[in-house]
């Protein structure tokens, strides 16, 4: 959503709710006063622009800037635009081509992480398959200790089955 900025005041509004054939013919001072602490204000008295005539002299200065302004949006100036552009864009294609070095530098990283993870991994399951086989082994030789106390037990209970 692009908004307009008032050279005057510098207020900004939605163009799409900007309607300047709104505005009311007479410009007003409204002064507000305090309700207090989180209370909000509440205007006290209207008056009009006459009343401060500082601030008249002030307002016509700005509208005749204003008038100026737009008065002398010529192409001179369509030109300076076009070429401040052209060089905010080349700051942007800089940009664009720094950020692009800055993205092989990281992907090439992450592909050098990718590729240790996939080593550790390997390596990883390497163990876990030599523990396996070590928990197994293990396992054998426990089931052929229960067996030969078995027989231990056996043979000294009736040592005449002895050879």
């Amino acid at each position: 959503m692009s908004h307009i900025k008032c050279p005057l005041c510098g207020k900004h509004s939605a163009i799409s709710s900007f309607t300047p054939d709104e505005y009311y013919e007479e410009i007003s001072i409204i002064p507000y006063r305090g309700l207090g602490r989180g209370k909000g204000f509440k205007s006290i008295l209207v008056s009009t622009i006459e009343d401060y005539p500082e601030l008249s002299e002030k307002l016509r200065i700005g509208v005749s800037r204003i008038q100026h302004l737009l008065d002398n949006e010529k192409p001179r100036n369509m030109a300076d635009r076009e070429s401040s552009i052209r060089e905010e864009l080349e700051e942007i294609f800089v940009d664009l081509e720094t950020e692009q070095t800055k993205r092989k530098v990281l992907e090439t990283k992450v592909h050098r992480y990718e590729d240790r993870l996939r080593d550790v991994s390997s390596k990883n399951r390497e163990y876990e398959n030599k523990i396996n086989q070590q928990i197994d082994t293990i396992e054998e030789l426990d089931e052929e200790n229960i067996h030969l106390e078995r027989e231990h037990k056996q043979l000294q209970e009736y040592p005449e089955n002895i050879l």
